[in-house]
């Protein structure tokens, strides 16, 4: 599909899993960059480091192998590079609404095109933690000082019903929701009523055979018997590439949205 110039052209991926997903980034990013004429690329990045959030080297490899900017989640802190001022996370954007005390910030602006681009990250209250505030209500109060040609929200949260929610809340008042943290892609890409891109769940970039990209073995004993073995991710194999494509035009009317997955080979 051809857009307009004052149209973007978005990609964004779903949890980078460990090496094998930062692998996969690297070798699959250009690719799909060039093919869908991407003006600005995300990703999640709150498990790029052993599964558990994002350490500043990892941060780097990710930017390099083409990112433009990362999102985290509920493992934001479990890297504690993010509490380290001489390291540059600029281009990182931790959830919104973790409190007024995490370092970093929730929400940043980009130039793209000539355009600015918003990217806010929030985290759920429903069965994962790490929310200081509600995110409905501090979206509200960042929209009333905030007016960008163009806004992505990711939701990092497990509950489908509140992405959908908070999706159908911002309707018409950002231009991309995409929901992040499951790690399953949902087949659910669409626009809703007043022009906002949607999908519940981007899905991950990581192994392909695996348990959400980690060790399948660890994670069978650990879910099903209570073992105290750590989760595994990957490091060779088949990986996916799962996120979405997204054209987005101004006053938050969206051009269109498709799923994405990609597989590439990590030897």
């Amino acid at each position: 599909m051809s857009k307009s110039p004052s149209e973007l052209s978005v990609l964004f991926f779903g949890d980078c899993v460990g090496k094998m997903g930062r692998l996969a980034l690297a070798k699959g990013l250009p690719l799909l960059k060039d093919r869908y004429q991407a003006d600005f690329t995300i990703v999640n990045c709150e498990n790029a480091t052993h599964g558990r959030g994002c350490s500043h080297e990892h941060y780097e490899e990710l930017l390099k192998a083409g990112a433009d900017c990362l999102t985290s989640g509920n493992h934001f802190y479990d890297s504690r590079d993010v509490f380290r001022p001489e390291y540059d996370f600029s281009k990182l954007v931790r959830p919104l609404n973790m409190g007024p005390k995490a370092p970093l910030s929730g929400s940043r602006v980009f130039n793209v095109n000539g355009y600015t681009l918003r990217i806010t990250n929030l985290i759920g209250r429903v069965e994962v933690p790490g929310a200081q505030s509600n995110p409905f209500t501090d979206m509200d109060q960042l929209l009333a000082t905030s007016s960008e040609d163009f806004h992505i929200v990711d939701f990092h949260a497990e509950a489908t019903g509140e992405k959908r929610c908070l999706a159908e809340y911002l309707d018409g008042r950002i231009s991309l929701f995409v929901g992040t943290h499951t790690h399953v892609q949902t087949n659910d890409a669409k626009i809703l009523d007043r022009g906002t891109c949607f999908i519940t769940d981007l899905g991950m970039c990581g192994a392909d055979d695996s348990c959400l990209g980690m060790g399948k073995d660890n994670a069978i004993a650990k879910v099903a018997f209570g073992l105290p073995l750590p989760f595994q991710p990957l490091e060779t194999g088949m990986a996916r590439l799962d996120g979405i494509h997204a054209v987005l035009g101004l006053d938050h009317k969206g051009a269109l949205i498709e799923p994405i997955s990609f597989k590439v080979n990590i030897a």
